[in-house]
């Protein structure tokens, strides 16, 4: 009897932990397949499915299992459909919750975020309830026992880095990834002379030179914001245009646009200051301009913080559904895949 419960033991212990790995690498699968459906299979060229990779492999993934969702991702392979999806609320105390989360079914998914956190003395909020007090920062990682600390905070800071901090053996650098403008244009002042180009130029090249072909063309009826640090600020007007043209795309101008646009209601800090009261916030005016374009299918941006304050506004300017806002690169991997 003891050696029956010792192996029950060990049967039920297996089982327990098999059941947590494969949890675990369920997460990672959806991750790495998202990844590689939006910017491609490659992670030389693909940095968030580069940083996927590398937590599968920590966690001991086998490499056919990655290969696999890679594939499934690029559309070589058929495989679920999942969505990114935010989600606002509160937790107990009033604690502001952000939830971004990969789903095959969006439906199910609220239902379940919402019924955990009443749950667990939360709620789930409307759009835009909490997102205000967010903002989207990148975070690199360094050993600690392999450089000094301040050499380590004197190379972060002159390439650019918001914070420096230490934690443990290891050094944590934050920075903010829109940060084209001021590398080009405000660096060289500090004696920093780089060679940058804006995806959309790049992208552009490559296309004109045979390297990227479109399989598909896209027929969307499409029109573009043009970003501060790329149009107003560096006159970069024409790149995305044009990739919108190669795509397929009906490229209808709103009234305000190249040199005659405006902030989307992030820059200049103004992604932390709450609007007034019952004062329309830029981008909810913008998408309103958008609106009265008939037919318009698809809103198109070129920059991360456009894409939040955007999204964001079509749901609580009360048109979402009327078309949707989508950022350039996804719609050119969409017309890659045949």
């Amino acid at each position: 009897m003891a050696g029956h419960s010792k192996w029950k033991q060990i049967k039920h212990y297996k089982a327990a932990t098999d059941a947590k790995r494969g949890a675990q690498f369920t997460k990672l699968i959806r991750e790495i397949t998202m990844a590689a459906k939006l910017a491609g299979g490659d992670p030389a060229h693909n940095p968030r499915l580069r940083t996927a990779i590398d937590a599968a492999k920590a966690g001991s993934m086998p490499k056919e299992n990655i290969e696999r969702a890679i594939k499934k991702g690029t559309g070589e392979l058929e495989g679920v459909h999942y969505t990114e999806v935010t989600y606002e609320g509160y937790g107990p105390g009033g604690v502001a919750i952000l939830i971004s989360a990969l789903s095959d079914n969006p439906t199910r998914t609220v239902a379940e975020i919402r019924h955990k956190l009443t749950r667990l003395g939360g709620n789930l909020g409307p759009p835009n309830s909490v997102s205000y007090l967010f903002d989207r920062k990148g975070q690199i990682y360094i050993d600690a026992t392999k450089y000094e600390e301040d050499a380590a905070m004197e190379a972060a800071l002159d390439a650019g880095a918001e914070d420096f901090a230490v934690e443990g053996e290891q050094y944590i650098v934050t920075t903010d990834p829109h940060s084209y403008n001021t590398i080009r244009n405000e660096y060289p002042d500090f004696g920093g002379q780089y060679e940058i180009e804006h995806y959309t130029t790049l992208l552009l090249k490559l296309m004109q030179q045979g390297c990227v072909s479109v399989a598909q063309q896209l027929k969307l009826r499409v029109t573009f914001h043009d970003p501060c640090h790329l149009g107003r600020f560096n006159k970069g007007y024409e790149a995305p245009r044009e990739i919108l043209r190669l795509l397929g795309c009906e490229l209808i101008e709103m009234g305000r646009c190249r040199s005659n646009s405006f902030c989307c209601g992030a820059g200049g800090g103004r992604i932390w200051i709450p609007d007034p009261v019952g004062a329309e916030k830029p981008a909810q005016n913008r998408m309103r301009e958008a609106a009265r374009i008939e037919g318009l299918q698809v809103f198109v941006v070129s920059c991360p913080k456009d894409l939040t304050m955007f999204e964001d506004a079509l749901k609580t300017s009360g048109l979402e559904g009327k078309f949707v806002v989508r950022e350039l690169i996804e719609l050119v991997r969409e017309a890659l895949i045949q």
